[in-house]
């Protein structure tokens, strides 16, 4: 059974039976933090689902991978057994946040990171998982750094016994992750100032992206202030246009864009990863 601090049992009475939970100061940068671990047993050499909880305090908003100005995403930073892993934080689709005169890619109230563990080849034993975790919580009054320290302990064998409510939080967070879909093709002119998106379905069954969002994953391409919002496009078919202003930090070319597409017509957002040919 995995040990807490008291500051830490707070958060613990939100999350299903049969997790393996761990959580920093809960209140510290004005967050909660939740360390999920799918199953408390590993197998050598085979991931283990997991995924971090933050909670933002009302009024408070965390950062995307791409925060926009003046944020920060979350990071941690693990000491893991001998041969072990840790995947980067995946995050799901943010929101534009206007704080004074800064314009950012958010999250308010809570959200789930997944990623993924994996035991050594020749794990055996039981382990201790730590790790630290650090974000940046703000509104419009200022911004909080935060930092807490996750931890869990894992024992070698087989997966232990475990219902579909223990696993629900972590097949959520899965789920909301934005992922590649191949019937999208996607060109990008750069000129004037502005990325002129042009998006065609390869099928006419595609869902359409009129009145979805891009949200750009790479830093300092398309300038955050405005929304950039996906229209019907020009000839025949399903075709999609949209025009994000340029960022003064941009490059003087453009080569590759990685963005994503949001929409609540979609069942999880479209990641794209575009190239100059």
């Amino acid at each position: 059974m995995n040990s807490f601090t008291p500051s830490a049992l707070a958060g613990l009475a939100l999350l299903p039976l049969g997790y393996s939970q761990v959580a920093g100061s809960p209140h510290e940068g004005n967050a909660k933090v939740d360390l999920l671990i799918a199953d408390s047993h590993y197998q050598a050499g085979k991931p283990i689902r997991a995924a971090v909880r933050m909670s933002y305090d009302p009024g408070y908003h965390g950062y995307w991978i791409n925060p926009g100005e003046g944020g920060m995403k979350t990071e941690v930073k693990w000491n893991l057994p001998d041969g072990w892993s840790a995947s980067e934080l995946s995050f799901p689709a943010p929101q534009r946040e206007v704080t004074g005169n800064l314009s950012s890619y958010a999250y308010h109230g809570e959200v789930l990171l997944p990623f993924e563990l994996t035991a050594s080849a020749d794990a055996s034993g039981e382990v201790r998982i730590v790790g630290e975790l650090s974000w940046l919580a703000c509104n419009d009054k200022g911004c909080v750094p935060g930092d807490a320290v996750l931890s869990v302990t894992l024992h070698s064998g087989a997966s232990s016994t475990s219902t579909q409510q223990e696993h629900k939080l972590i097949d959520l967070a899965w789920s909301q992750i934005p992922e590649k879909d191949p019937l999208w093709e996607v060109n990008i002119d750069d000129r004037d100032g502005s990325l002129h998106f042009t998006i065609h379905a390869k099928s006419d069954n595609a869902t359409t992206l009129e009145g979805a969002e891009i949200f750009p994953i790479d830093e300092q391409i398309i300038d955050p202030s405005s929304a950039v919002l996906i229209e019907i496009g020009d000839g025949v078919g399903k075709n999609f246009k949209a025009s994000a202003k340029r960022s003064e930090y941009a490059p003087k070319e453009i080569t590759s864009l990685k963005f994503i597409v949001k929409s609540d017509k979609l069942k999880r957002p479209i990641l794209i990863e575009w190239k100059k040919k």
